[in-house]
Order: structure tokens, then C-alpha cells, then sequence
């Protein structure tokens, strides 16, 4: 552990030779600057640095989401674990979610209904084919999906603001209407999302 954060990882060969081994990072970096660690394995040790610098105050967390529901001033926030990425003749379809392991948990979840040729930039909305929703217990907190519109008129905008192809890191914003668990139309705001498609 070097300045609040670490590389960890645990496993198992199977055969003798050359392996390559993934560390996962965990904790948060305390100060800003050069991280220096060492790596050691049997009678072999490599060194490496970090460099820890400040993201800007409005930059989302890597797998991250946040909105406002305006009707009771609310702000949620969570995390990604899970990602889906297919591609088809007719479309891209890609869904970022939190994934439940309980009925009891919450879930959120964006997906997109891209052209053909990939992940593109711009605006989608939710009244075709895009959706979003965030439930606790398997009930609406907001959610809007085409559905949703044809019944309630309930319809966000998903806007989709870069896409790093190189490092799979889609990033956006959203906001509009949405229904709540009462099958009320409620306002949401702020809304941001940042996650790396696997």
C-alpha cells in the first residue's frame, strides 16, 4: 500500500513458463504526484510509478452514474459492473448496468441502439429503442423506455459526449422526463454516466 492505494491480485498456474499477471488496483490516491511500488516474485523484482494528478471538479469517475429526480430533490449516484456490447447488421446495441445479486437491490442501467458501423456521439432518446431505468426492489425509481412514452409521455434525452475507442470509455449526460413507481411523470436532471465497455 504506497499512498492510499495498492495492486493486488491472486491466482494459480497451471503450467510452467512465461504468464502474464493482471494487478487490480484498490483504495484512492491520498496527494497528488509520482506513486513509486515494487513488484516482487520469487527471486525477480520490477518498480513502477504512478502519476496521480487531479481530475477536474466535473469529471465522472470511470463506471460511474449520478442524476437529480427534481421531484424530491434527490441525488443518486452508483457504479457500473456489468457491460454489453453487440454488434449486428442492423444495429449496435450497447447496455451499461449494475447488475443485482438480490431481489431486494437496486439496478440501474442505460442502453443504447447504435448504428451498424459502431458507437457513434450525439443525442438519443428514449422514446425509440434507448431506454434507462434505476429500480429498488424490482420497483420503478425512474425509468423511461419507449413504453414508458407511449403510455405516460415520459422521455429523456441520453446524450452520448465521447467515445474513446482505444480505451472502450463511453461518457454523456441525460435528463428529461421520466415515470416513477407510482407511474408518475417526474422531471430528472444532471444526470451523468462514464463506464468502459468490456
Amino acid at each position: 500500500m504506497q499512498n492510499g492505494f495498492q495492486f493486488v491480485g491472486s491466482g494459480t498456474f497451471n503450467t510452467t513458463g512465461l504468464h502474464t499477471v493482471h494487478l487490480k488496483p484498490s483504495g484512492n490516491p491520498v496527494d497528488t504526484g509520482y506513486t513509486y511500488f515494487t513488484v516482487c516474485y520469487d527471486t525477480s523484482c520490477c518498480p513502477f510509478s504512478v502519476h496521480v494528478s487531479e481530475a477536474p471538479a466535473n469529471e465522472q469517475p470511470d463506471n460511474a452514474w449520478q442524476y437529480t429526480d427534481v421531484s424530491n430533490g434527490k441525488k443518486y449516484t452508483g457504479s457500473f459492473n456489468a457491460t454489453n456490447y453487440l454488434a449486428t447488421p442492423v444495429s449496435t446495441l450497447v447496455s451499461l448496468r449494475k447488475q443485482i445479486i438480490t431481489a431486494s437491490d437496486t439496478s440501474f442501467e442505460i442502453s443504447f441502439v447504435f448504428p451498424p458501423t459502431g458507437i457513434t456521439t450525439g443525442s438519443f432518446t428514449t422514446d425509440v429503442g434507448n431506454a434507462w431505468s434505476y429500480t429498488h426492489s424490482g420497483v420503478c425509481v425512474n425509468c423511461a423506455w419507449e413504453v414508458a412514452y407511449q403510455l405516460y409521455g415520459a422521455i429523456t434525452n441520453l446524450v452520448v459526449t465521447d467515445y474513446n475507442a482505444l480505451t472502450k470509455t463511453i461518457e454523456g449526460t441525460f435528463s428529461g422526463t421520466t415515470i416513477n413507481g407510482e407511474n408518475k411523470v417526474v422531471s430528472i436532471k444532471d444526470g451523468k454516466f462514464k463506464a468502459v465497455i468490456k
